[in-house]
């Protein structure tokens, strides 16, 4: 029988990130659908975020402020596994994905938007249905939200051991479509976003972060 790990609790200050700017592929945000190992459904979409870097930068809105990709992804290793990286477990699969290896089957092309481009994959159970608003903040259609239109994103980093595999992976809470762009392939108020428009939004969070504790050069353990 397989084992679980018992996983730490989620911490809004060291593991919630809000993706300020990313483009949207395969989006599955409405209805969801069976998960890969056919145990369930669930909702999912890529982000590109663009190059590396920005797996590095942490969200500086003027309501909210968060960790970044990278650093959430850190904070959870350590969280979960202890501050002594060498006491880590393996981790064979990292959250962070170079769009160069994303690869149509059809003709093994690089996929529209992932061209020297990184990008996560953020899924959530059925159970928990993100939100998904306009720029407005108001509730948006499916045909609306598309691959290809750029989004702010807020997900939660989360640490995963099961059947012997251990990683961080990504957690999708809300999407709000901030932009159209041209359409490629894939398929009430937020009270946690931070709006990219200054005007509207007066949200507060008590659990924002204050960069404190961002750490240089632990990226390459990704």
């Amino acid at each position: 029988m397989k084992q679980r790990t018992k996983l730490i609790k989620m911490n809004t200050a060291r593991h919630m990130v809000i993706i300020p700017r990313a483009r949207l592929s395969f989006p599955n945000l409405f209805k969801p659908r069976e998960k890969m190992d056919g145990n369930g459904l669930e909702f999912s979409c890529d982000l590109i975020v663009g190059d590396k870097e920005n797996l590095k930068l942490p969200h500086t809105g003027k309501k909210i402020k968060t960790v970044s990709l990278m650093q959430a992804a850190i904070n959870v290793k350590k969280d979960q596994w202890g501050a002594d990286k060498d006491a880590w477990p393996e981790m064979k699969y990292s959250p962070f994905k170079d769009g160069n290896d994303n690869v149509s089957k059809a003709d093994q092309k690089v996929r529209d938007g992932y061209k020297d481009a990184w990008f996560i994959q953020a899924k959530s159970d059925e159970k928990f249905p993100p939100i998904v608003l306009s720029k407005s903040g108001r509730p948006i259609e499916e045909k609306d939200v598309y691959g290809g239109c750029f989004v702010q994103a807020q997900v939660m980093a989360r640490p995963y051991s099961f059947g012997g595999n251990h990683g961080v992976r990504f957690i999708l809470q809300a999407i709000m479509k901030i932009e159209d762009g041209e359409r490629f392939g894939g398929g009430g108020g937020n009270p946690m976003f931070d709006i990219v428009e200054e005007d509207e939004s007066d949200l507060e969070s008590d659990d924002s972060y204050d960069g404190s504790d961002d750490e240089e050069g632990d990226d390459d353990n990704f």
